[in-house]
């Protein structure tokens, strides 16, 4: 694909009253369109090797399958920001940390939500590199009764556009044509029921049958 023209793309920069804006999801399954998105990536992904070389932050090279999925984790965080500034000047999204969810499989995650997630935002997000800003969530423990019974309870990462990637993205004429998603991102969802009217219930994970490629296929050719 081409990159697309000027048609759609406005002056982008950082919004005042960003504090207004409310973050929405980190979208895991966004991906290049284009060659002007890709070579955008391309050069996040250059300054972070020098970095890393510089600061000697790794022993020894990733292999194939690791570096392949450190570049497809990069890439979803920089269309997903720049997708999110598109929207909205200053827009950010929320991403988790928790440990326990990034290390886990689901069919629903993408690579971009793997166990190397937050070591990458601590890159992308050093001062030297400025690419995102990330403001850290918070996990709170609350007692809820006099048996000692804990809520818990906090916030997700809050994830935007720093000030070197607001330069990329006004000097490439990005548009939204130039993001697109991934093709293995899973298209059936199967949900608990809801338990508020205002939350969709949580997803389910379920095992393939002979008939969900099909359905598969035809939910993704619905969504063309």
């Amino acid at each position: 694909m081409t990159p697309s023209g000027n048609s759609g793309a406005a002056p982008l920069k950082s919004d005042p009253t960003t504090d207004d804006i409310p973050a929405r999801p980190f979208n895991p399954h966004r991906c290049c369109a284009s060659t002007a998105m890709t070579a955008l990536v391309q050069d996040v992904l250059r300054f972070m090797e020098g970095y890393e070389a510089y600061y000697k932050k790794r022993k020894r090279r990733r292999n194939a399958a690791a570096q392949a999925t450190y570049e497809a984790t990069v890439e979803a965080v920089v269309c997903d920001l720049v997708h999110r500034q598109l929207e909205v000047l200053g827009g950010q999204v929320h991403v988790t940390q928790s440990h326990q969810i990034l290390r886990s499989k689901s069919r629903y995650k993408d690579v971009a939500l793997g166990k190397t997630l937050s070591d990458i935002l601590k890159v992308m997000s050093a001062e030297e590199m400025s690419f995102i800003t990330l403001t850290a969530g918070e996990r709170k423990f609350t007692i809820k009764d006099q048996a000692l019974n804990v809520a818990v309870s906090g916030k997700q990462t809050v994830l935007g556009s720093g000030s070197r990637l607001l330069r990329l993205i006004e000097g490439s004429c990005i548009t939204f044509a130039d993001i697109g998603r991934t093709p293995d991102e899973e298209v059936i969802l199967l949900r608990e029921p809801k338990q508020r009217d205002d939350k969709p219930g949580k997803l389910v994970d379920y095992a393939d049958t002979e008939e969900t490629p099909t359905l598969r296929e035809q939910v993704q050719v619905i969504n063309t």
